[in-house]
């Protein structure tokens, strides 16, 4: 099934980004028995997710790891295994390698000959 980030799908996500939850603060004091919990809000963390995606030449890999740097920044919906979340992601980072494979068949390009492997820092929001 295919994920995507936004307008960029991919063949393979490594995981389900994990959404935002209900955080708790505690507190103690010293010389008090015990603490207090506060209920603060739901908030994504920030979290790595790696993605895969073929190409048909080395020269389209190298542009599409460079349109996603420029996401950097970016709110983008998120599919993943063809789900879509009902929580966006903040796109803080990616580490975008475009790879050379010596041909692929099968995948969003029907002869790929290489690839882009993208390590992406995101925070999802609710």
């Amino acid at each position: 099934m295919i994920s995507s980030l936004g307008q960029f799908e991919f063949l393979t996500m490594d995981r389900k980004p994990a959404g935002p939850v209900q955080r708790v603060a505690l507190e103690s004091r010293a010389g008090i028995p015990g603490y207090a919990a506060f209920l603060t809000g739901a908030r994504g963390e920030q979290q790595t997710v790696e993605t895969w995606v073929d190409q048909p030449t080395f020269a389209s890999a190298q542009w599409l790891a460079e349109q996603y740097r420029w996401l950097v920044g970016s709110v983008v919906p998120i599919v993943y295994a063809g789900e879509s979340l009902p929580y966006s992601a903040l796109l803080v980072n990616v580490d975008a390698q475009p790879e050379r494979i010596v041909i692929g068949y099968g995948g969003l390009s029907p002869v790929a000959r290489a690839g882009v492997r993208a390590t992406w820092t995101l925070v999802t929001r609710g």
